[in-house]
């Protein structure tokens, strides 16, 4: 409630789909719609907005003291602080934790940065969120961009490579003065279980859980599956727009993209 009166009511701005710390999923228009989110992107992309305290200069001020607590047994978990209630979270008495104990350090824009994780749920359900805009908009390819190593850029894309971008980024690729989704995000576990999930959809009994690393599936005997690769985060998008008609508010969207 708090993002979409922010980003609605104060910014004027607005955004397709918001995540909460839960993994639940707020749609607040049709992926054929524009949405005000990522400047010279808008008109062919599809915005996810994730709830997340954001990422921090290291070294600098943050609000992670008043968000984020240890257990005594040492894990990190959400604290809302009061003035803010419950937060607005749909799941009672939800215990929010990073996927990652520790804050998670990284460059972007440039600039050395922290933040905690996504939570699991937040990875299950944008997992599962992206998937399906990948296949229901083709256009979008399920990768992230990457340099000529094969690594995650971390800053803005030239305006040339931004143009003919078809797949899968963050608001720092759009814009240089964004540092969302931050250095945290797990893009690797995120598009691999992207992949999967496109080519396996799940079952009534099948489910994909944002672990450190993998793809698990749900039996009556638990847990069994097979375990990914390694770290580092997301806003989508695609070249040449479908062959449908568009009106100067509703353009068929080409991109995708979570921040």
């Amino acid at each position: 409630r708090t993002c979409f009166k922010v980003l609605h009511d104060q910014r004027g701005l607005s955004i397709h789909f918001m995540l909460d710390i839960d993994g639940t999923i707020y749609q607040t228009l049709d992926v054929k719609e524009r949405a005000w989110h990522a400047t010279s992107s808008n008109h062919r992309s599809v915005g996810i907005e994730i709830a997340n305290m954001g990422s921090y200069k290291v070294g600098g001020k943050n609000p992670f003291d008043r968000w984020y607590a240890r257990d005594t047994d040492g894990r990190t978990r959400i604290t809302i602080p009061s003035a803010n209630g419950d937060g607005g979270v749909r799941t009672p008495n939800f215990v929010g934790r990073p996927l990652r104990n520790e804050p998670v350090i990284g460059p972007v824009q440039g600039e050395t940065q922290m933040m905690y994780d996504l939570t699991p749920q937040q990875y299950d359900s944008l997992i599962k969120l992206t998937a399906a805009l990948c296949t229901v908009l083709p256009k979008i390819t399920p990768d992230y961009p990457k340099d000529d190593q094969g690594t995650l850029i971390t800053h803005q894309l030239p305006k040339e490579q931004l143009a003919t971008y078809a797949g899968v980024l963050g608001h720092y690729h759009v814009q240089d003065d964004k540092s969302d989704p931050g250095p945290a995000l797990n893009w690797e576990l995120l598009m691999s279980n992207v992949r999967r999930a496109m080519k396996h959809p799940p079952r009534i009994d099948q489910t994909i859980i944002s672990e450190p690393r993998g793809w698990m599936e749900k039996s009556g005997e638990g847990w069994a599956g097979e375990w990914e690769t390694d770290l580092p985060t997301a806003k989508l998008a695609a070249p040449k727009a479908p062959e449908v008609a568009s009106t100067p508010n509703t353009t068929p969207e080409k991109a995708a993209g979570a921040k």
